[in-house]
């Protein structure tokens, strides 16, 4: 395993940004960024394509409305009306989104500059997000190991620790494209769940927590995405497409369990994704055309790539049976997912 640091390029401000290469002994290869703890890319060993979809130059991760391979949080995903309460206590956060706050607010940590070192066969970086921040109670410490083993598994463990009651949910952003043709639709998906939370218009759960059965749904045994997208269910066409949170079967905080699974015609290596994590949101790029802000857009155009995004659900701070996303001080939120080359 072998760590290449190097000058990626400069913000607007000054402020450098730098890449960290991770190369494994079958030649398997990342690549992370400082800038929103990004992964720019993961190229299976013999491969010179990446199966994520990303950007060449800084300016266009700058200007990139879409989260390309970007560290999500102090709250990934959507928290409905703008606020929360915790210990009775309500605070006003960012609307980004209409009335809702969407992964973070308008500067979410994807769009922070993070310090990084090598660690072991990895990268860590590092951000304190202050206390107030987007309107978020308490100061919040947060590191992100990367790393890559010789099995060909791209590991993302988190660590977070905070001074003050807060609430608190992570994920990457990665698009993934096994193949690079120009949709995924061809790509068959597997998602080891047996429910799912359906959401309104605005993509705020309803805080129904629904069985996969009989509906385009369920995933247990793969399909090829296409042959869902057709589909008249009201929770498909309402985002015309998936964009939803699967309930992953019940684990224990710190185990690793299966949750997805992505391959495609021709592709000799699928991709399976491993998570401590109690949901993912399954989204098949469909709004990509739309908020790719870089230069580069129509590179990254409706459904180029698709997402796992391995999390805690979405606006859970407004349903008390959803898993709780609430930090307290002595605590340590803990997280660990792997996207793992098979085959």
């Amino acid at each position: 395993m072998t760590v290449e640091r190097s000058h990626f390029g400069t913000l607007g401000d000054g402020r450098a940004v730098e890449k960290f290469t991770l190369r494994n002994a079958r030649g398997a290869s990342a690549e992370v960024l400082t800038f929103g703890a990004t992964i720019k890319s993961f190229r299976p060993a013999g491969s010179a394509r990446t199966i994520l979809l990303g950007y060449d130059a800084l300016v266009d991760y700058v200007h990139d409305g879409a989260h390309h391979g970007g560290f999500m949080g102090r709250y990934a995903n959507r928290i409905a009306h703008g606020e929360i309460e915790i210990d009775g206590r309500r605070y006003a956060i960012s609307r980004n989104r209409g009335e809702n706050t969407l992964h973070g607010g308008f500067e979410g940590f994807d769009r922070k500059l993070w310090s990084a070192a090598v660690s072991g066969d990895g990268v860590r970086l590092a951000y304190t997000s202050a206390d107030g921040e987007e309107g978020f109670p308490g100061k919040l410490d947060i590191t992100v190991d990367y790393a890559l083993s010789d099995a060909d598994a791209l590991s993302m463990t988190i660590r977070a620790a905070t001074d003050a009651p807060t609430v608190v949910n992570f994920t990457n952003h990665a698009y993934w494209n096994l193949t690079g043709a120009p949709t995924i639709v061809d790509h068959h998906v597997t998602v080891a769940a047996d429910a799912y939370t359906p959401a309104d218009g605005d993509g705020m759960p309803t805080g129904e927590i629904r069985a996969v059965d009989g509906t385009p749904f369920d995933l247990r045994t793969g399909a090829r995405v296409g042959d869902r997208l057709g589909s008249d269910d009201a929770q498909i066409a309402m985002c015309h497409g998936f964009d939803r949170n699967y309930v992953l079967r019940d684990h224990g905080a710190r185990d690793l369990v299966f949750a997805a699974r992505a391959s495609a015609p021709g592709v000799a290596q699928a991709l399976e994704v491993w998570t401590t994590e109690p949901g993912m949101q399954f989204y098949t790029g469909q709004f990509l055309g739309d908020r790719s802000g870089g230069r580069v857009a129509d590179e990254h155009a409706r459904m180029k790539g698709l997402c796992l995004e391995t999390q805690h659900f979405p606006d859970s701070p407004h349903h008390a049976d959803f898993p709780s996303t609430v930090l307290r001080p002595g605590e340590e939120f803990y997280s660990r997912t792997e996207f793992r080359l098979v085959g």
